[in-house]
């Protein structure tokens, strides 16, 4: 091409920077090429250029571009005040070596330039706030409370403490950590800020801010703090696994494993970055390579309860039970009456289908912690319970025990529920349904409206979707099947039939396609590319990206099913990104759905909507409403099967489901429930049986109490 002049080069870094500040960072760093295409030596090129991987997590490609800036301008300050950062996050000795000597040639002030030094050669591997006028005792008290979980008591505690040292970062940082124990993000994000506030170069408070950040699922703000937690202490461990954890769970795994393998070299202490890569590689399917990094870093740690459970129960979310049962066979050595252990196996052989094995597996942990709410519940929940068991009366005698804590109420009267369902006391239900579902209600506040806005937001941002227009643009070879709908509407059941057949893998609940397509789709300043201009490259990223997720950490046939059961959301740019995916949406009466919603326990902040009659029957009326929307703009784009129809003529409608998916039948997809497969929904159980109706019209059983549910449908 033909070298540029100054002026056209001025006008296009001008142009370049003004699309960077609006976070259209792809668009600059294709004029920034062009710069550098015609002329190599541009310093403030590669600075931009390197902040712009930075932000995007590109450590070594903006560990090169910062280089090159700092060799061509060794006297700018500006440069190596961003630079260091995008060094230390790499993790790279070399890199910081050859950095270093470059600074140690710049001439600035000795100050200044001590000062960077520092910076760079910092071997900090923790925190080191000083504790001052604090007095270590009401410190330690806050502690132990910690140490035994009662994190009530804790938080009462490091309260009183905050309140006689408000100044004192590790008073907020203490406070911070209670409320994070206690799952109250919000109040542990002030604190740990606070903290940081305080003392700018306080790593426990970097890193459990990131920590809170992950629990909330928010990766891309979790990776901002563990960057930092990493540069203020370069040779902590626990920040470089973090932040290799964060950038895996935001889509990047294979930077997350170069990011640890870096850190093999510097030749910390521990094993810990091993069982890192040990995890990294479980997730990826790579189950040969995990065990010699967990072999590995075990050899290094000292081998634990909590080490042997944790390696567990990555091998156990991986579907890998033989090895998850393996490990915890080796935790139950070391420690043989450890409740948790026998809690941890029995949810193993569950998912396996080995129920009998699975109830005395938990009736061992009950003998051993007979007040756990947990594992009463658990118990009810394997089996059907006949009406002279005593497990009921002893959970109801717990739940109306006065130091019962609302958090062991749901876990019972969800339990309840299910005992009293199976003995058929159907009268004696709703009094312990409601009871559980407000003490939920109660824990997690939710506002039906914020999803209201967010269907508005999807149906604004797709309003003027036309498949046609994305035709040829994705990527023809991603074959994923997405099965999806509302909770307890039979998705599990359509997911089993499907992965019965020999051609597909079973994923389960990936949910993964969001994260990628914000990594995909969002700019800088987390504001979506429009419609309009997405394109071939951003549709050929997106299904390359998902496809590879999928083939990675799922290997072995040719198509997978992924059960992420929200992905009817915003199906239309998967379709457009994928030709060749299928899209189920499975429906069921709004009565039987909702109820069986109402009447389950999910995971802990998961499905806020489910513990209000009203507040379910407003959600579900967006649902229909974001359906009807896919169904106008793409009517042949997915398939919807109702549950009823599935379940009142299973052949008929299983060889409808396997012809769409383009797969021949076979009769294995029938027999889904002798499926070897792990099942790990609140569907465990029902999915190891054949097709039964006993689950129709179950709502005509509370009519009476579910009218405010009746009433938000209309």
């Amino acid at each position: 091409m033909a070298l540029l002049t100054p002026s056209q080069i001025t006008t296009l870094y001008q142009q370049a920077l003004a699309l960077q500040s609006k976070g259209q960072s792809e668009k600059a760093l294709g004029l920034y090429s062009q710069i550098l295409d015609s002329k190599q030596d541009v310093a403030e090129v590669h600075f931009q250029v390197g902040r712009i991987f930075f932000a995007g997590n590109k450590f070594q490609k903006s560990v090169f571009h910062y280089m090159l800036a700092a060799q061509l301008k060794p006297n700018e300050v500006a440069i190596w005040s961003e630079f260091i950062p995008s060094l230390l996050c790499n993790v790279d000795p070399v890199a910081v070596k050859k950095a270093g000597k470059i600074l140690k040639t710049a001439k600035l002030d000795k100050n200044i330039q001590i000062g960077l030094q520092n910076r760079l050669f910092n071997n900090a591997n923790g925190s080191s706030v000083p504790i001052g006028a604090l007095e270590r005792s009401g410190l330690d008290i806050v502690q132990q409370a910690i140490l035994e979980r009662d994190y009530k008591r804790a938080n009462n505690l490091a309260s009183a403490f905050y309140q006689k040292h408000p100044k004192q970062p590790v008073a907020a940082e203490l406070l911070a950590r209670t409320y994070l124990n206690l799952n109250e993000l919000d109040a542990a994000r002030k604190y740990f800020k606070l903290a940081i506030s305080f003392s700018p170069a306080f790593f426990d408070a970097h890193n459990h801010l990131g920590q809170a950040e992950m629990i909330a699922e928010n990766y891309a703000v979790a990776i901002t703090h563990f960057k930092n937690a990493v540069v203020v202490a370069p040779r902590a461990v626990a920040g470089i696994c973090n932040l290799a954890h964060a950038l895996a769970r935001s889509g990047s795994a294979t930077l997350a494993v170069e990011l640890l393998n870096h850190a093999k070299s510097l030749h910390l202490k521990g094993g810990k970055i091993d069982l890192s890569l040990g995890e990294l590689h479980a997730r990826a399917g790579q189950f040969d390579i995990a065990q010699k990094h967990y072999k590995a870093g075990l050899k290094r740690e000292k081998i634990t309860v909590p080490a042997l459970t944790a390696i567990g129960d990555v091998f156990n979310k991986m579907e890998q039970l033989q090895l998850s049962l393996d490990y915890y066979d080796q935790a139950q050595i070391l420690d043989p009456l450890n409740h948790e252990i026998f809690y941890r196996r029995a949810t193993a052989l569950r998912q396996l289908g080995h129920f009998e094995s699975s109830l005395e597996e938990i009736s061992k942990a009950i003998d051993l912690s007979p007040n756990s709410a947990a594992y009463m519940s658990f118990y009810t929940a394997s089996k059907k319970v006949e009406k002279d068991d005593p497990i009921v009366g002893q959970m109801i005698a717990l739940l109306e025990a006065p130091e019962t804590s609302i958090e062991e109420r749901t876990e019972l009267g969800f339990g309840i529920v299910k005992a009293l369902e199976d003995s058929k006391e159907y009268n004696r239900v709703f009094h312990y349904l409601k009871q559980a579902n407000d003490d939920m209600h109660e824990r997690y506040p939710y506002d039906v409206n914020d999803f209201v806005s967010e269907i508005d937001a999807v149906m604004d941002y797709f309003s003027d979707f036309k498949l046609a227009n994305f035709h040829d643009l994705g990527d023809p070879n991603a074959q994923p099947i997405f099965v999806c709908g509302m909770p307890r509407s039979g998705t599990t059941l359509v997911e089993q039939i499907i992965s019965s057949h020999s051609d597909v893998i079973g994923a389960g609940e990936v949910g993964v396609t969001s994260v990628i397509e914000k990594n995909v789709l969002e700019r800088d300043d987390k504001s979506l590319i429009p419609l309009a201009g997405v394109g071939a490259p951003e549709l050929q990223k997106l299904g390359k990206d998902i496809w590879h997720h999928l083939e990675h950490h799922f290997p072995g046939g040719p198509r997978i099913s992924d059960k992420s059961i929200q992905t009817y959301k915003r199906m239309g740019i998967l379709k457009a990104a994928m030709p060749n995916c299928k899209i189920i949406v499975v429906r069921r009466d709004p009565r039987d759905n909702l109820l069986s919603i109402y009447r389950n326990k999910f995971h802990d902040g998961t499905h806020l909507y489910a513990y209000d009659l009203s507040d379910l029957g407003a959600y579900y009326k967006q649902f229909l409403r974001v359906l009807d929307f896919w169904r106008e703009k793409m009517p042949e784009g997915f398939m919807e099967i109702h549950y009823e129809d599935l379940i009142d003529d299973p052949e008929k409608h299983a060889r409808s489901l396997i012809d769409y998916c383009d797969l021949e039948w076979q009769d294995d997809c029938l027999n889904f429930h002798k499926s070897k497969r792990q099942v790990k929904t609140l569907s465990v159980l029902q999915v190891r049986q054949p097709i039964y109706k006993s689950s129709l019209k179950a709502w005509q059983r509370y009519e009476e109490d579910l009218q405010p549910l009746f009433e938000a449908l209309k």
